[in-house]
C-alpha cells in the first residue's frame, strides 16, 4: 500500500515539527538560513504567529493573513528572543479573526517593543496592519 504524505495536524505539530522541516530542507538544498521567513493564512497565520514569536532566531520575518493571538498570548510576546518584523493583513470583516482582535494583537507585540512600522518605511522591528474591503474580493472569476 502506498504511503500517505503526512500533513500538518495540530497540536502534534509545533516548534519540533518546524525545527525537522527546517533542518531536513537546509540539508538538501542550498537556503541562506538567515533569509528564512514565516507565511500562513487562517489556522496556518495562527501557526505562523506563534513559531514567529516561540522560534524567532530561525526566521528573518512572518506575514500573516487572517491570523491573530489571544489574550492569554501576552506570555508567548514576552519570551520571543528576538522581535523579528511580523506583517498582519486582515479584512475588515473577517468573521474568523476581527478587526478587532487583530487590533489587539497588534497592541499586544506594540507593548512588547514591536515597532509598528510608519509610512512606507517598515523598520527592522515592524508590525503593519493592512485592512480591506471584502467587496474588492468579489470580482467575478475570481474565486
Amino acid at each position: 500500500m502506498p504511503s500517505t504524505p503526512r500533513v500538518g495536524q495540530s497540536p502534534v505539530d509545533g516548534p519540533d515539527f518546524l525545527h525537522d522541516l527546517i533542518t531536513e530542507l537546509l540539508s538538501k538544498y542550498p537556503i541562506d538560513a538567515r533569509r528564512m521567513y514565516l507565511f500562513g493564512h487562517s489556522a496556518g497565520a495562527s501557526f505562523a504567529l506563534y513559531m514567529a514569536l516561540y522560534e524567532s532566531e530561525y526566521f528573518a520575518a512572518a506575514a500573516i493573513h487572517a491570523g491573530a493571538l489571544t489574550l492569554q498570548d501576552g506570555v508567548i510576546v514576552e519570551r520571543a528572543k528576538r522581535k523579528i518584523p511580523i506583517h498582519i493583513a486582515v479584512g475588515t470583516v473577517d468573521r474568523f479573526f476581527p478587526l478587532a482582535a487583530v487590533r489587539a494583537t497588534r497592541d499586544m507585540l506594540n507593548s512588547k517593543r514591536f515597532q509598528r512600522a510608519t509610512g512606507g518605511n517598515a523598520g527592522p522591528r515592524s508590525l503593519v496592519v493592512t485592512t480591506w474591503r471584502r467587496r474588492s474580493m468579489r470580482r467575478p472569476g475570481l474565486f
